[in-house]
């Protein structure tokens, strides 16, 4: 699984056993973000601290608040990439690092540009504007995908 985003399950984020990798993705307020058995997590952004190279996604003393410095408006389920910011801004693997990063976001924007955002928005200065999409358009988008 590469730049998804876990929110909100009453067990685990992402259970996984076997062979697999967990990269570039953000997981957290879940009752316990990881359970990766022989999996490998790479630059995961969670709460709990899970996997090489972790993102601290909740550094402060209240998680939500640490959620909603991350995310466009975490409590309305806005899970875009808020500003530069971000501890999710450029804190992931790119290409140049790991072939089977996507280039593009789950909106179509481009992932190129250097180290990649972490989840499965790619920072953009004009997010109205990702992909060419209207507003309401996004908004659907933001609704069905979070």
């Amino acid at each position: 699984m590469y730049n998804g985003t876990v929110r909100g399950c009453d067990l685990n984020g992402i259970r996984a056993t076997g062979t697999g990798k967990v990269v570039n993705c953000a997981i957290f307020d879940n009752a316990d973000d990881t359970l990766l058995v022989t999996v490998t997590g790479n630059f995961l952004a969670t709460d709990d601290g899970d996997g090489s190279n972790p993102v601290d996604i909740s550094p402060g003393g209240t998680e939500a608040d640490d959620w909603n410095d991350a995310f466009t408006d975490y409590t309305s389920g806005n899970f875009t990439v808020k500003n530069i910011d971000s501890v999710l801004y450029q804190a992931g693997l790119d290409q140049s690092s790991d072939s089977e990063v996507p280039s593009e976001d789950i909106a179509g924007n481009s992932r190129t540009d250097g180290l990649e955002s972490i989840g499965a928005w790619e920072f953009l200065a004009v997010p109205a504007t990702r992909a060419g999409l209207p507003p309401a358009m996004l908004e659907e988008m933001l609704t069905l995908h979070g």
